[in-house]
């Protein structure tokens, strides 16, 4: 073990953008007449929706006891920390915004536990690789549940308590 995480797994990041005010031409309040309708052009903004993005490639899966593994609970005190890169974000469409999700796609269980006081914290980095000392500054608190979460095979997504806010150029 060099120190270096090597291994790619799927999360899915949610962002939902709060656009500057947008200007919408023209500016009249009829739109449609008994002569047809006319085309307006925006301005100042993009449109878009909010929805969701996949990061990875979905293809690398723990065993019983190998990690990563998100919701893996064969250990006990167990910690994880994963990098995403802006790039990686940028790359799918994403902008600075609010992220008020995150999901993993469970394969399948290695142990049948129920995972104890699961939490999840988010900080921006300018970190582009991850070494064997976990990042612990910065990190603003998203999801907590402080009884037992079970996981499902399928996608576990955690909605967010407190969106964590991206700059849209900082690694994650």
């Amino acid at each position: 073990n060099d120190g270096t995480c090597a291994t790619q797994g799927t999360v899915t990041v949610t962002v939902l953008t709060s656009p500057p005010a947008p200007v919408i031409t023209p500016a009249s309040s009829t739109i449609c007449t008994t002569g047809g309708c006319q085309t307006l052009s925006l301005q100042g903004a993009t449109a878009s929706a909010p929805g969701n993005v996949i990061i990875g490639t979905g293809t690398v899966n723990n065993g019983t006891t190998t990690e990563p593994a998100p919701l893996g609970n064969y250990w006990t005190a167990h910690h994880e920390q994963y990098l995403i890169l802006a790039s990686e974000l940028t790359a799918q469409g994403l902008v600075a915004g609010p992220i008020s999700k995150l999901g993993f796609d469970v394969v399948s269980h290695n142990a049948t536990n129920g995972i104890q006081n699961l939490q999840i914290s988010m900080a921006h980095t300018s970190s582009t690789n991850l070494s064997t000392t976990l990042i612990s500054s910065g990190l603003t608190s998203v999801y907590t549940n402080g009884g037992i979460y079970t996981s499902t095979t399928g996608w576990n997504t955690f909605n967010f308590a407190t969106s964590f806010t991206w700059d849209g150029i900082s690694n994650i």
